[in-house]
């Protein structure tokens, strides 16, 4: 029997962080972290070096019904030198095969459900670290949907490849290429770098870019003669 949904996420996370050299940690108790966090318990603690990421994972999709104690979160976690606190999301379509034909509607309403969510935090510019990685996942999701239901093989590794993938393909523009690639980076180097600061522009852009993919997948295929 598969794993719930969160689990998998998780898992998968942790993954991603040890292939750059973290000891990663899932469910680390509180005698982990040298500060109180309150009742909080993140999903993994990922450490390297001098740098230590408390990490809370979402599926897209999940609700994120209340920012405010996730700020409130981050705040308190950077105050101390090396410590830094992120939520990341990731895509249904890295936890399973994207569903096809009868279930794009489907999809096409989780996503649009995400938006509304995550242009809650984009209402408040202090939100912006923590709604970028939530946009770029959704992001992410457009370009599989898209390039599945065109037949496409959808690479494996990451998210880099997807990109290379989605514009030798069509499906994105060499424009949206070149954004993208400036926005992966600052999302990867984010996650990672903790004096990196995201910028309320960065999260509009890259909304706009979520906008344009929605609307493509909302278009019928068009299907040569």
């Amino acid at each position: 029997m598969s794993s719930h949904p969160g689990i998998r996420a998780e898992r998968l996370v942790a993954k991603r962080y040890e292939e750059d050299g973290y000891a990663v940690t899932l469910d680390p108790p509180p005698s982990m972290i040298p500060f109180s966090l309150g009742t909080y318990r993140p999903d993994l603690l990922a450490t390297k070096d001098q740098q230590h990421l408390i990490v809370e994972v979402k599926v897209s999709g999940s609700q994120v019904n209340d920012p405010g104690p996730y700020l409130k979160l981050a705040q308190e976690v950077e105050r101390h030198d090396g410590w830094k606190f992120l939520l990341v999301t990731v895509p249904r379509t890295d936890l399973q095969e994207p569903a096809s034909g009868a279930s794009d509607h489907a999809n096409l309403d989780s996503i649009r459900s995400s938006l509304r969510k995550i242009d809650g935090l984009l209402k408040l510019d202090e939100f912006a670290a923590l709604a970028l990685p939530h946009l770029w996942g959704i992001y992410v999701t457009t370009l599989k949907l898209d390039l599945a239901r065109g037949g496409a093989t959808l690479p494996n590794g990451t998210d880099l490849g997807l990109l290379h993938k989605a514009y030798s393909e069509g499906v994105i523009s060499d424009a949206e290429h070149q954004q993208a690639l400036r926005l992966l980076s600052l999302r990867n180097t984010s996650m990672h770098d903790l004096d990196v600061v995201v910028t309320p522009n960065d999260c509009w852009t890259l909304r706009t870019l979520v906008d344009d993919a929605v609307a493509r997948l909302e278009q019928p295929m068009k299907h040569p003669h």
